[in-house]
């Protein structure tokens, strides 16, 4: 599978440099769109093509991923940008933050994809290299050997990079509500301010201030539990809004920012708490400074205490939802952490956050054992040993809305990568695009996108479901007639589906340029492009191809779908290669026009073949074998092509003569009755210029009987064997063809005779016309074997009036001299 197209990746460059160009000026109009969301993203069905061509190979895989992640993060600000400026109360707008969603989801996939197979490439590439282990008591710090652990352990280490994904998405969450975040909201340095004040003036207001509830006497942390009263109302309220945004940036990840944050808002107390869960590492072990110095220690010696104190706190019920699940966060107490998750991506990030803890604390507490002793966390604790398979099918059983999130598409294929389960992940794209077949475009852009990825690194399964959705893809570039693209993903398909698809893609191109324009991205897509262009022919002619024979209700006018057939044959005629099948397609056209009785549309395909097609067809041969002798399938399909030239030119013949005869031959002048010397000289000018006219309508007919005689006679005494037959046995026999050929005989020999019977009959030549019966009945030609009976009783019928006429010259029935 090659994507490079040599003859328009330059030009795609050169426009693609430009799309950006015009973001702004381009946000106007798109609100004007019917979808503005559709309109925004159109050009990103482009862009993956190019991120393709620009990175092939498995080496480059994640380049491609992360260009795939920008143009995706490219459409988002336009979506966000239009979201912002439509009114909420339209459609249109509702579309837009769909599509927005959608996309979101996108990036985020392909942001795990590129987070995931990154590490699982690089640890099979590395399945040689010696991974140092530690065993058990040997004298290392807390840091070392969990750096050890998720380095030879790949199923914790990838559940690290999928709890680093997902305080990603919470991150840029945030980022897109940064206008309600709390420090921009509070004071710096100081809190519980309101509180504060108002114990200052109790002595003078405390009735007033007051009322009838009591707040804390004093400030100290501990003050609201330890007496049991609560925080005056405003302070209350913002230290809820603290706590919240507090988690929320523990739930992206950003411990630093989150301790900075308490540093702000004035509880240094808090992140001094924040800051316990940090390894202990002791580099003095092993070297001192380089000036012989010794080293600061890093992170927390007693540890194994402040978990403990997490965990109690994380159990207060005291505390309100928010603090506790900053503390169970730091302890990994699952139960404290949920009530404040609301989506599928926190419930994930919770279980995922507690097994990685648990594992690593089990870890911990196995080497460690023997060097001292370590506080003990409570059986709660240890009953959290998941699996990801595991955490999976909890999510599933959660309340509604969790539930809900787990059934939803990309979730579903989130689900699959985390776990890698390959397999399931196609099968579910698969079953998304056959269970809606009016799934979102850019979900099955994505789909095949994702199939194509995992192709380059050898990670495809289930080829069946594969092809099925690449089909898909194409179908889609078909319906949104993305001409440019159609080609590069159908030379994704096997050779078969690559014919058909793009044979039906050309039938819908009409436009002469466009033709040739995807014949061309064809060939540099390497497609197949002789047999694609031979199976749009055939798709194109074998609509309602029936040998309609003896319909006199058959009109002869060309209809749409004649000129359709007849314009297929320009397919063929592109490349002079192709000549052959051209006049191949184009012989059993015209059988099907002259069985359905439609001369114009027969002489309209005639026409659509170079007159040079033969002495082509001959040199190609020649080229290719050194022979003088054509195969025989060509020289059939060649001797055919003349018999159909000798029909339709015997055809045109006859309707010229029929013309002159019957409409082309002067009128005699008559002089009125009573006429004035004027009008007989008038009348003796006029009968000079009839005569006149009658010899030069006389010569003329004379010229143009003898060649429709000729003509007529090509057809009737066709040379090597006669009118429509084969000379040469093929390989392999068209019986179809065979059967049209002999059927064509039947109806145009016998009409070709009573027409030249009715020409010498009408000029006079009843003798040839009585010859007529001869040839017919000569076994030489057998032509009476065309014949029905009812045909043969017309002709002898006709052939016994030129017999009459014959006897009424005084000569015998068969035109010689009596005497």
């Amino acid at each position: 599978m090659n994507f490079t197209s040599t003859s328009v990746t330059e030009d795609r460059k050169q426009k693609l440099e430009e799309i950006n160009t015009d973001v702004t000026v381009s946000t106007a109009s798109l609100l004007e769109k019917p979808d503005p969301g559709i309109s925004a993203t159109t050009r990103i069905f482009e862009e993956f093509l190019f991120s393709l061509r620009e990175n092939q190979g498995e080496n480059r895989v994640f380049e491609l991923l992360d260009t795939f992640i920008r143009l995706c993060n490219e459409k988002l600000s336009t979506l966000k940008a239009l979201v912002m400026k439509l009114p909420t109360n339209q459609s249109k707008c509702r579309q837009t933050i769909a599509l927005k969603l959608a996309l979101q989801c996108e990036v985020n996939t392909w942001e795990l994809i590129r987070t995931v197979f990154q590490d699982r490439l690089l640890s099979d590439n590395a399945l040689d290299a010696e991974i140092t282990s530690i065993s058990p008591g040997k004298r290392c710090s807390e840091k070392q050997f969990v750096e050890l652990l998720y380095e030879r352990d790949a199923t914790l280490r990838q559940s690290q990079l999928v709890v680093g994904w997902l305080e990603n998405i919470a991150s840029k969450e945030m980022e897109d509500n940064s206008y309600d975040r709390f420090e921009f909201f509070s004071n710096k340095g100081f809190s519980w301010e309101k509180t504060l004040n108002i114990l200052k003036q109790k002595k003078e207001q405390s009735q007033e201030v007051f009322g009838n509830r009591e707040i804390v006497t004093e400030l100290d942390p501990d003050a609201p539990i330890r007496q049991k009263l609560s925080l005056c109302d405003l302070d209350k309220e913002n230290e809820i809004s603290f706590l919240k945004c507090l988690f929320s940036y523990i739930r992206m990840g950003q411990m630093e920012q989150a301790e900075r944050l308490c540093d702000h808002y004035g509880q240094m107390w808090r992140s001094a708490t924040l800051q316990g869960w940090r390894l202990f590492h002791d580099p003095n072990y092993n070297t001192l400074d380089l000036d012989g110095k010794a080293q600061n220690l890093e992170g927390n010696q007693f540890r194994d205490i402040w978990k403990s104190a997490c965990w109690a706190a994380s159990e207060e019920d005291c505390l309100s939802p928010y603090e506790r699940a900053i503390y169970a966060s730091l302890a990994g107490n699952l139960k404290s952490i949920l009530p404040v998750c609301a989506t599928w991506e926190d419930y994930l990030w919770a279980y995922y956050r507690v097994m990685i803890d648990t594992k690593v604390e089990m870890e911990l507490h196995s080497h460690f054992a023997l060097s001292r002793h370590s506080e003990e966390l409570p059986a709660a604790y240890w009953d959290q040993m998941f699996t990801p398979e595991a955490i999976f099918q909890e999510l599933k059983a959660s309340n509604e809305t969790i539930q809900h999130g787990s059934r939803e598409i990309f979730h579903l294929i989130q689900k699959h990568i985390i776990l890698d389960d390959i397999e399931g992940l196609i099968e579910e794209m698969h079953d998304e695009i056959e269970r809606r077949r009016d799934t979102d475009h850019h979900f099955v852009r994505f789909a095949a996108h994702l199939v194509l990825v995992l192709r380059t690194i050898g990670r495809t399964v289930k080829e069946e479901f594969c092809v099925a959705i690449l089909e898909a893809y194409v179908k889609v570039l078909i319906a949104q007639r993305q001409m440019e693209l159609v080609a590069s993903y159908t030379a994704s398909l096997p050779q078969t589906h690559q014919v058909s698809w793009y044979a039906h893609f050309l039938e819908g191109v009409n436009d002469r340029k466009e033709r040739q324009l995807c014949l061309r991205l064809a060939e540099d897509a390497g497609l197949d492009v002789p047999l694609i262009t031979k199976t749009v022919v055939e798709n194109i002619r074998s609509r309602n191809d029936k040998m309609l024979l003896n319909d006199e209700n058959l009109q002869s006018v060309i209809t749409v779908e004649d000129q359709e057939k007849i314009d297929a044959i320009d397919w063929l005629v592109f490349d002079p290669l192709q000549r052959a099948e051209a006049m191949r397609q184009a012989n059993a056209l015209m059988r099907y026009f002259l069985a359905a009785h439609k001369l114009d549309a027969a002489r309209a395909v005639f026409t659509k073949i170079p007159p040079d097609s033969i002495d082509a067809i001959l040199k190609q041969w020649q080229m290719q074998t050194s022979m003088t002798e054509l195969q025989a399938v060509d020289e059939n399909t060649t001797r055919e092509y003349l018999c159909l030239q000798a029909y339709l030119q015997a055809q045109d013949a006859f309707s010229d003569w029929f013309e002159h005869f019957h409409h082309g031959k002067p009128e005699n002048p008559t002089l009125p009755s009573g006429a004035t010397f004027g009008e007989r000289v008038s009348y003796e000018h006029k009968v000079a210029q009839y005569n006149a006219n009658l010899d030069r309508w006389q010569h003329t007919l004379d010229l143009q009987t003898k060649i429709t005689i000729g003509k007529m006679y090509n057809v009737l005494l066709f040379v090597d064997g006669g009118w429509m037959v084969d000379q040469r046995q093929e390989e392999v026999p068209d019986e179809h063809r065979k059967i049209q050929m002999e059927r064509l005989r039947e109806l145009c020999l016998p009409q070709i005779i009573i027409l030249l019977h009715s020409v010498l009959h009408s000029t006079g030549q009843f003798k040839e016309a009585v010859q007529l019966a001869a040839i017919v009945s000569s076994e030489r030609h057998q032509l009476y074997k065309v014949f029905r009976k009812q045909e043969l009783h017309h002709l002898l019928t006709e052939i016994r009036k030129s017999s009459v006429r014959l006897l009424d010259q005084n000569l015998d029935p068969l035109g010689y001299s009596l005497k």
